[in-house]
C-alpha cells in the first residue's frame, strides 16, 4: 500500500512544515478514498497504527443529519469513549456541553461554507488539547484530530513552581488563543467565580465578560499589535459569578508571539478590583451629591496653584463665573475678569494679608455676562506652605450670599423704621421747644425795634437748624441708603447720633459723657450705616438704665485701628446670654426684635470690623467696637 510506506516516511517531531502539509493532504485523500469506495475501517486502523512511535491521528466522519458515521480508536479516546459507544449517535446530543465552544460553530462554519477549517480545542472529557482539521466531503464532515505537543508550555505550565505559585496566587492567571479561547486557567478561579478551571478551559472569555464591558474586553484582543508597548496592556471588565452577580477584575496583560513575530497567545493576570472599584462608586456618588449641594447652596471650590498661578475650580464655581465649563485650569487672571472692577484691589489686597496670615474671609461682588448684574460672594480661604515658608496653595470656598444680604438689607430698612417710631416721641419733644420758641418770637417781632429784630432772627435761625439736623437725622435712619465706603471721621459720625439721642436721654434722666484721643485715624465705611450701629448701641444702653445713671463713651487708637468703648450703668446681662446677643430673634429686652444687634454685627463685619461684649449683672454693660483705621488720613480733635 504506498499510503502506508508514505506515512511510514515523514519525520513525526514539529507541528509545522512539510509533516503536516503531507499528513493534511494524505488524510484528506484518503477520506475520500474511504468514503467513495468503502473500503474496511480496518484499512484506516492499520494505517495508524503503522509507526507505533508516530503522534497518534484521530478521524471522525459525521454524516449529515451530524450522527457519527466512522470514529477511529484515538479520535474516540480523544472524547472519553469507544467507537462503538459513538457510531449512530448525535454528536450534540451526545456533547450537549460542546453547543457553548468555538467547535460548534467551526463545523457548522465548514458544512456553510464547504471551506476547511482549522482550530484548536479543549476536549473536556479527556483533558486534551487537540489540533483539529475540519472540511466538507459530499454531505460529510470529516475531522482530523492531532494532540498538540506543547513542550516548552508544558515544561512551564506543569513545573513545581508554577503550580506552587499558581495554586496559591489570589490573582487569577489566564493563557487564552489571540480570538480569547481559554487554553489555562489558574485555580484561583473557582475562588473568584466559583467555576472550576475544567469548567472553562477551552471555552472563550468573552463569554463571562458582563454584557456591559464586552466591548473593553473585545477591544483588547481587535486592537492591532503594538511594538512601542510590546504587546502589554491594561483592560478593566466585570465577569459573571457562577452563582451570579458581576465581580470586577483589572487584567494586566502580555501578547505572546510565535516564531513569525505574530502574536499567538494572551497571558493575562486578572486581579479582582470589586471592593476598589465600590470604593470610587461610592466617591464619585459623593462627588456627585457634593456638586448637587455646592449648587442648591450657590457654592463652588478652588484650588490655586500659586507658584503655576493655575486655579483649578469645581463645576459649580465655574457655572457660577460663567465660564467654560469643560475647562478645570484657569490663570487666576480668568477669575479676576468676572470681580467688580470697585472690588478688585480690596479682595486683592485681602488674598496678599492671607498669604502671610495663612487665612483670608472676604466678600466680594462679581459681574455676570452682561455686565449689568451683579451677584455677591463671600470666600473662605487657607494657604499651605512650602518647607521654606513661601505660599504654595490656595484652597478656598466661594458662596453666592446675594439673597442673605437681599434680606439682611430688608432686616436693616425694618430696623432702622422701628428705631425711628421708638425715637418719634423724643423727636417730638425735641421739635416742640424750638417751635415754641420760633412762636414767641414771631410775636416779639412785630413789635420790637430794629436792634432787637436782628437778635431775634439769629435765635431764630439756630432753632431751624436745630429742627433741620433732627428732621435729617431721622431721615437718615428711615429712608435707604446706597452703601458706598468713603473715609468718615468717626468722630462727627457719633457726634450726630449723641445730638440725635441726647433728648431721649434726659427724659430717661441718662447723662451721656465721652472722651476721645486726638488725631485718630479714619474710618473707611458708609456712614450711615455706622450711625445706626451707634444708634442701637446708646439706645440699649440708655433703656438698660431704668432707673438714670451715666453713659461713658471713650473713642481711642488700638492695634485694629479705632476703639469706640461704650460703658452703661444699667442692670447687666447674664454670662450665660452675652454669647447669644446678635442672633436673629434673641433679646434681653421685654418687647425687642432682636434684629438691632444682628443688623449691628452684620454692618460691623462688613466694615472689617467685630464687636465685643462685657457685662456684669447689677454693674452694667460694656461694649466696644473695634473698626479698621486708614492710616495717613486723621481727624484733628475737636
Amino acid at each position: 500500500m504506498p499510503f502506508v510506506r508514505l506515512a511510514a516516511c515523514i519525520s513525526p517531531r514539529g507541528r509545522h512544515g512539510a509533516f503536516l502539509q503531507l499528513q493534511k493532504n494524505l488524510l484528506y485523500t484518503l477520506s475520500q478514498w474511504i468514503h467513495n469506495t468503502g473500503v474496511k475501517k480496518r484499512g484506516i486502523y492499520l494505517l495508524m497504527k503503522t509507526r507505533t512511535d508516530s503522534p497518534p491521528i484521530g478521524f471522525i466522519i459525521l454524516d449529515a443529519v451530524w450522527n457519527f458515521k466512522y470514529v477511529n480508536d484515538f479520535g474516540a479516546q480523544v472524547l472519553n469513549r469507544k467507537p462503538t459507544d459513538l457510531i449512530g449517535k448525535h454528536v450534540w446530543t451526545e456533547f450537549p456541553k460542546a453547543v457553548r465552544h468555538a467547535v460548534y460553530h467551526l463545523f457548522m462554519q465548514a458544512r456553510t461554507t464547504e471551506e476547511e477549517v482549522e482550530f484548536e480545542e479543549f476536549v473536556k472529557p479527556s483533558g486534551m488539547w487537540v489540533h483539529v482539521n475540519a472540511y466538507c466531503v459530499s454531505d460529510c464532515i470529516h475531522v482530523v484530530i492531532r494532540q498538540i505537543q506543547m513542550i516548552e508550555r508544558e515544561v512551564t505550565l506543569q513545573s513545581e513552581f508554577f503550580y506552587k505559585y499558581t495554586d496559591h496566587v489570589q490573582d487569577l492567571i489566564m493563557l487564552t488563543t489571540d480570538d480569547g479561547m481559554i487554553r489555562y486557567v489558574s485555580p484561583s478561579i473557582n475562588q473568584l467565580l466559583g467555576y472550576e478551571d475544567v469548567d472553562v478551559i477551552g471555552t472563550n472569555v468573552l463569554d463571562y465578560c458582563y454584557e456591559g464591558d464586552l466591548s473593553a474586553l473585545q477591544g483588547s484582543y481587535l486592537a492591532k499589535f503594538d511594538e512601542a508597548s510590546r504587546g502589554k496592556g491594561t483592560v478593566t471588565c466585570r465577569f459573571l459569578h457562577k452563582q451570579g452577580g458581576t465581580v470586577w477584575f483589572e487584567n494586566n496583560f502580555n501578547w505572546l508571539v510565535n516564531e513569525d513575530g505574530e502574536r499567538s497567545e494572551k497571558l493575562g493576570i486578572w486581579r479582582d478590583v470589586t471592593k476598589r472599584k465600590h470604593i470610587e462608586e461610592e466617591l464619585t456618588k459623593s462627588k456627585a451629591n457634593l456638586e448637587m449641594a455646592h449648587k442648591i447652596a450657590g457654592l463652588g471650590h478652588y484650588d490655586w496653584d500659586i507658584l503655576n498661578n493655575v486655579v483649578y475650580a469645581s463645576q459649580g464655581l465655574l457655572a457660577i463665573f460663567g465660564l467654560e465649563l469643560d475647562t478645570l485650569r484657569l490663570p487666576v487672571e480668568a477669575f479676576f475678569d468676572c470681580i467688580h472692577p470697585q472690588d478688585v484691589k480690596q479682595l486683592q489686597e485681602d488674598m496678599e494679608r492671607a498669604f502671610q496670615t495663612g487665612s483670608m474671609n472676604s466678600s466680594y461682588r462679581i459681574m455676570l455676562g452682561d455686565g449689568q448684574t451683579q451677584r455677591i460672594f463671600h470666600t473662605l480661604a487657607r494657604t499651605t506652605y512650602d518647607e521654606a515658608g513661601r505660599p504654595v496653595r490656595f484652597f478656598g470656598t466661594s458662596q453666592d450670599i446675594t439673597l442673605q444680604k437681599q434680606t439682611e438689607e430688608l432686616l436693616r430698612k425694618a430696623e432702622k423704621l422701628n428705631v425711628a417710631g421708638q425715637l418719634a416721641a423724643g423727636i417730638a419733644h425735641e421739635i416742640r421747644n424750638p417751635l415754641t420758641s420760633l412762636k414767641g418770637f414771631a410775636k416779639l417781632m412785630c413789635h420790637a425795634g430794629d436792634d432787637n429784630k436782628q437778635r431775634y432772627y439769629t435765635i431764630m435761625q439756630d432753632e431751624f437748624n436745630r429742627i433741620e439736623l433732627i428732621l435729617g437725622e431721622l431721615l437718615i435712619l428711615a429712608k435707604p441708603q446706597a452703601v458706598q465706603y468713603l473715609p468718615h471721621a468717626p468722630l462727627t459720625i457719633l457726634e450726630d447720633v449723641i445730638a440725635l439721642l441726647n433728648t431721649e436721654a434726659v427724659l430717661k434722666n441718662v447723662l451721656i459723657e465721652w472722651t476721645y484721643e486726638a488725631d485718630l485715624p479714619l474710618v473707611l465705611c458708609e456712614q450711615n450705616q455706622l450711625k445706626q450701629v451707634f444708634v442701637n448701641v446708646i439706645k440699649n444702653a440708655i433703656e438698660a438704665m431704668k432707673d438714670g445713671g451715666s453713659l461713658m463713651i471713650h473713642v481711642r487708637r488700638c492695634p485694629e485701628g479705632i476703639c469706640l468703648t461704650f460703658i452703661d450703668q444699667g442692670h447687666g446681662i447674664p454670662e450665660d446670654r452675652l454669647p447669644r446677643i446678635g442672633e436673629p430673634f434673641y433679646t434681653t429686652k421685654e418687647k425687642g426684635t432682636g434684629l438691632g444687634m444682628m443688623v449691628s454685627f452684620t454692618i460691623i463685619e462688613e466694615h472689617r470690623g467685630s464687636i465685643r461684649y462685657e457685662s456684669q449683672v447689677g454693674v452694667g454693660t460694656t461694649v466696644s467696637i473695634f473698626l479698621p483705621g486708614q492710616e495717613g488720613n486723621c481727624q484733628s480733635s475737636q
